[in-house]
């Protein structure tokens, strides 16, 4: 069976290999799924910020607060 994330190899390697990597551990390890789509959605906000040209406004960034101003924006 074909991944669903074979269509983003080419631009995003990286996120393709996660989301791979994802798909096989779904039934076999779960909690390892999880952290690789955890991973994903890391990179996927990373990639929108660096794409929209936004910039952090904490000291220490964090998914959380990436996520945050993406909301409030």
């Amino acid at each position: 069976m074909a991944s669903n994330f074979t269509f983003i190899e080419q631009k995003w390697p990286m996120m393709a290999t996660l989301g791979k990597t994802a798909e096989k551990y779904l039934h076999t390890d779960p909690a390892s799924c999880i952290g690789k789509l955890g991973l994903l959605a890391e990179r996927l906000i990373l990639n929108i910020f660096n794409a929209e040209g936004l910039k952090e406004n904490t000291d220490t960034p964090s998914h959380g607060s990436r996520l945050w101003m993406l909301k409030n924006m």
